[in-house]
């Protein structure tokens, strides 16, 4: 089992819907997720010694197949008006659910 928390980069998320202190929301939302992680671990009885911690840096950023994936979608991003369309409604989608969570 493979997983990951939010990191700095995810920041940028806190800042977009107006928190007032980020870096303390994103320590919220590590806590809470860390929290229903380890509930899970404990509910399904998980050797915890089978779970890997990813460091996005190594595992992935310097992936060739994720650069590859990742210059594809943003040529796709760049070209396809109808695709920067969805994308930027996904990404209100996603930062108007994150907001009633933090301001509810």
């Amino acid at each position: 089992m493979y997983i990951w928390a939010f990191d700095d980069l995810y920041i940028h998320n806190f800042k977009a819907i107006g928190c007032e202190n980020p870096e303390r929301s994103l320590k919220s939302a590590n806590k809470k997720l860390w929290k229903r992680f380890q509930k899970a671990l404990t509910e399904v009885d998980c050797d915890q010694t089978m779970i890997k911690y990813i460091d996005w840096e190594t595992a992935i950023e310097k992936s060739t197949e994720y650069n590859a994936q990742l210059d594809y979608w943003m040529q796709l991003y760049r070209t396809n008006q109808g695709f920067r369309h969805a994308v930027m409604e996904a990404i209100e989608e996603a930062l108007v659910k994150l907001q009633r969570t933090h301001f509810p």
